[in-house]
């Protein structure tokens, strides 16, 4: 057949397609005008009907139809050998397949239709793979490749998923509602992450949400993501039809913008509509529109009935079916149709373990009126984001109020007048021409009764409105004053920031304080705006660990609720409860733990025992107990909220109990013994991935909740001896975050911190120094000049300055150290020690050895008050010292004493690497002129380097 008799072929179905099926045949008989074109178009009739290829994505033409997948089992598409045909339809042919390289694995392949422009077709292929490429979600099939055959058939190669649609495995198990519900937040959570990569999947349905079982649990897999994009083209496209004028997408599930001739833009809530319908199903096993009742509708009318038909509420749809005649009041030729006695309501209510009337009686309400949000013609009125549909789904499993509510009366009127233009027309018509003949047989009655109450009417009204205008008037003028209080205020604080107050340097520090120093005085008469603010500066101190700054606040806030609020009041109790986590950082861990303990009970009284805010209470007492060191204490109280029933869906309070459960193992890790440091620090492995990964369902990839967990999941394989896996983690985090956050971000400095630990273990030195100084000049903007927090990062930093040979630099942060350290006073000698052996080391290192000499003499002399490591440390770089003075004897004593003080130097120990003690001996050799004890060191460092190596590969 030429291309010219194919094109008529197209021609002669496209125009059947809008005729009544009973008409199709004689219409191509007639019109075919040719005995061969007319037998073509009636064998391919039957694809107008076949419910399998309208269910699948559309094909692009029929120029090899019979030959829709020559490849079979056996045959081998490039690394890909077919195995078994699992499924086709009018999109292609899906095929189990085994890939042998590079990797051996079970995968789906999937074969298009022939007859596409395969250099076009692929190139769409190609993009929307890189952008497939970026969703990373458990409840999502990844698509692994794309290409085409020998014949220039394209392909696309997934995830082998072994399961069951969803509505099958559900109806199958017989879940009840609740489980149904809990499955489709997953999928809906799955939606929302592939929407945040900028993928929109158009074509939802059972067939494309499988469910597997993986550990004993269902675990649902949406797959075909993007498919249907990449095979029509850009969801901008000016049409939404294919050369057969059939529509993009399966009827059943579509959305009113999917059917719209005028090629409005496809978004993000059409997919929203397509979840609606699968809720629909799965809750009352049936979608809206029947597929009987389509199979027989022409195309023209299928579209009017996805934009315009409403359809009923799924408990109305139940109570319909469940009549004893079957056609109740509420029946219509559109919802309901010949094909509901496939599923009567029993077999309906039964795989659900319910009855047909407690069934409809559940479904009555919330999830109706979730079900008929996400079914909005107009997609302004669905829900915003599959994310915002799963919240509404996870408080009605909670027992809480929905956002989804019914349509107010005028809004369904408006419905309905739109529906009925010509109907409320001619009965507006008839009901004016009886209000007028009524009105005019009753005025006369009225004007006298009017006329006598008008005069007192218009007194009262003017009373009464004098009296709201006085109401009103004094409102306005308060609030006034409030929002020109707080406007001045927030001017006040944001200017005194501005480069040229503050100049290029101002830091976040120096606004705080200028907005606790100006409170005061611009919430004068306003005190409990002026407590809300003191808590909220509270808030933020506590945060950046500034705690006496915090205390300052929150104590000013609780004098000020104390004078002026009730004190039950929720906000008073807030403050009560941050007061109490700061004492507690501040060491005031008595005055802390009495407070929670007279707190709990008030708050049990005012908000409940089981309400979230007093639960999260009961979280801080736990806090507290770890910072007194009693591990079990707190654990017992975060193991007891994380199976509470109130806080199974309360990702923010469970966010915060997995971390107090993780900081918890991470405490008893770094003061256990030392040899069992990373055993017992990977023992928190499975809660550090699980507050990870509930951050990520939650929030996405990309939030602070999430990145934040990342960072204490890198660290946690890190003691597991995958340095490699952890830096990529944290560089991941620091990628992610770069453009979102400014460079200080906490998140970002802690994921910096992390990362020069990663790098150094991994044998770098440069890299990590630099992290080291951002993260430390990132600190310095956030707290004060002598905080606890900057000291520590100063003391870290020096070791890695010193690795790198950056001696100026690091002597300036020695002595900084070390006088911060001596102004503190008792309690610190440790670290003034190690400072001190810094500033030694760094002058030492810029050959100023006589000024360096009696340090190292005074901290030999002092050496009982460190611990082995300072010791070992201070033996090194003495013998260092040592050899530039050219005291070559004396120095490998010292370099002998570090040894024996390392213990072992193959396995080493905290932070005195073996690498630094065997470098040490190799710059004496060299410089005593022993050549042979040189390459006896070299030897020694590549076996130890090669024995870390299989170290970490082992583990």
């Amino acid at each position: 057949m030429n291309p010219s008799d194919r094109e008529r072929v197209k021609d002669l179905l496209a125009q059947a397609a809008r005729l009544e099926p009973q008409r199709r045949v004689a219409f191509i008989e007639t019109a075919a005008g040719n005995a061969e074109i007319a037998a073509e178009a009636i064998e391919l009739l039957h694809t107008l009907d076949d419910s399998v290829f309208m269910s699948a994505p559309t094909g692009a033409g029929f120029d090899e139809a019979p030959a829709l997948h020559r490849e079979g089992p056996g045959a081998k598409i490039g690394r890909y050998k077919l195995l078994q045909l699992v499924g086709e339809g009018g999109f292609g042919a899906v095929f189990m397949a085994e890939q042998t390289e590079p990797v051996h694995r079970r995968v789906a392949l999937k074969i298009i239709k022939a007859g596409m422009d395969t250099k076009q077709v692929i190139a769409r292929f190609e993009a929307e793979r890189q952008a497939l490429a970026l969703m990373d979600h458990p409840n999502i099939a990844r698509v692994l490749d794309a290409g085409a055959t020998d014949g220039g058939r394209p392909y696309f190669v997934m995830e082998l998923v072994r399961g069951e649609p969803v509505t099958r495995y559900c109806d199958r198990e017989r879940l009840p509602v609740r489980q149904r519900l809990e499955l489709f937040r997953d999928v809906c959570n799955a939606v929302q992450h592939a929407h945040q990569k900028g993928v929109i999947h158009r074509d939802l349905k059972p067939s494309n949400v499988l469910v597997t079982v993986a550990d004993g649990e269902p675990l649902p897999k949406v797959i075909d993501f993007g498919i249907a994009k990449a095979t029509a083209g850009r969801l901008t496209d000016k049409t939404l039809f294919t050369e057969m004028h059939q529509l993009i997408g399966t009827p059943e599930y579509m959305s009113p913008e999917q059917a719209e001739v005028s090629g409005v833009d496809i978004d993000t809530r059409s997919d929203v509509y397509s979840l609606g319908v699968l809720l629909y199903e799965l809750l009352a096993g049936s979608t809206p529109l029947k597929h009987a009742r389509l199979r027989s509708t022409p195309l023209v009318e299928i579209q009017r009935l996805i934009r315009e038909e409403e359809p009923l509420r799924p408990s109305l749809w139940l109570a319909t079916l469940a009549s004893p005649s079957g056609t109740g009041r509420f029946r219509t030729p559109l919802f309901v149709a010949g094909d509901e006695a496939d599923s009567s309501a029993m077999e309906i209510a039964r795989c659900r373990r319910s009855e047909p009337s407690v069934l409809s009686k559940a479904l009555r309400g919330d999830l109706d009126w979730i079900v008929m949000k996400c079914l909005e013609k107009d997609r302004r009125r669905r829900y915003a984001t599959a994310n915002a549909l799963a919240d509404d789904i996870g408080l009605y499993l909670a027992n809480q109020p929905v956002s989804a509510i019914p349509p107010s009366t005028r809004y369904k009127l408006r419905k309905f007048v739109r529906r009925n233009r010509t109907l409320v027309l001619a009965g507006v018509a008839i009901a004016t021409v009886l209000l007028l003949g009524v009105i005019g047989t009753t005025i006369g009655l009225v004007w006298a009764v009017r006329e006598r109450r008008q005069a007192e009417e218009q007194r009262t009204i003017a009373q009464a409105s004098a009296v709201v205008a006085r109401i009103e008037a004094d409102r306005a003028d308060r609030e006034a004053d409030q929002a020109r209080t707080v406007n001045e205020f927030m001017r006040g604080l944001l200017g005194s920031a501005t480069p040229q107050n503050k100049g290029a340097e101002a830091r976040l520090i120096d606004v705080l304080a200028s907005a606790s120093a100006n409170t005061s005085r611009r919430f004068k008469g306003l005190p409990l705006q002026e407590a809300q603010l003191r808590d909220l500066l509270g808030q933020i101190y506590a945060d950046l660990s500034m705690w006496p700054e915090a205390k300052a606040e929150y104590v000013m806030a609780l004098t000020l609720w104390r004078e002026h609020a009730d004190p039950d009041d929720p906000r008073a109790l807030s403050t009560q409860s941050g007061y109490a986590v700061v004492a507690s950082n501040l060491g005031h861990t008595n005055e802390a733990e009495q407070m929670l303990a007279e707190l709990i009970p008030r708050m049990e009284r005012v908000v409940g025992p089981d309400d979230p805010k007093t639960l999260a209470v009961q979280v801080r007492v736990a806090q507290t107990h770890l910072g007194r060191g009693r591990v079990d204490e707190a654990e017992r109280i975060l193991l007891g909220l994380r199976v509470h029933p109130r806080l199974a869906d309360d990702d923010a309070i469970q966010t915060q109990i997995l971390r107090g459960l993780v900081w918890a193992n991470r405490f008893r890790a770094f003061n256990g013994d030392r040899a069992q440091h990373a055993a017992t620090l990977s023992l928190g492995e499975p809660l550090a991935r699980e507050w990870f990964e509930r951050s990520m369902r939650r929030y996405g990839l990309d939030s602070v909740r999430t990145l934040d967990a990342q960072v204490r999941l890198a660290e946690i394989v890190s003691s597991q001896g995958e340095s490699q896996a952890a830096a990529e983690m944290c560089r991941a985090v620091l990628e992610i975050s770069a453009e979102r956050f400014g460079e200080c971000h906490d998140v970002r400095v802690f994921a910096m911190t992390q990362l020069s630990q990663e790098l150094a273990h991994l044998g770098e030195a440069q890299e990590p120094a630099e992290l080291r100084l951002r993260a430390l000049a990132c600190l310095r903007q956030k707290v004060a000049a002598g905080s606890p927090a900057l000291l520590g990062d100063i003391s870290d930093t020096l070791r890695f300055l010193e690795r790198v040979g950056r001696s100026k630099e690091g002597e300036s942060l020695a002595r900084e150290l070390t006088a911060a350290m001596q102004n503190i006073g008792g309690g610190h000698g440790d670290l003034v020690f190690g400072s001190e052996l810094y500033v030694a080391r760094f002058v030492s290192m810029q050959n100023r050895l006589d000024e360096a000499e009696p340090i190292f003499e005074s901290l030999i002399a002092r050496q009982s008050q460190a611990d082995r490591d300072e010791r070992a440390r201070l033996h090194l770089f003495f013998g260092g010292h040592l050899v530039r003075r050219k005291n070559f004897e004396v120095a490998e004593q010292h370099l002998i004493t570090a040894v024996e003080l390392i213990e072992d130097i193959r396995l080493g120990t905290w932070d005195t690497h073996p690498d630094d003690v065997i470098l040490g001996f190799i710059d004496l050799y060299e410089a005593w002129n022993k050549p042979d004890k040189v390459e006896e060191y070299q030897r020694l460092r590549t076996e130890v380097t090669n024995t870390s190596a299989r170290t970490k590969r082992t583990k």
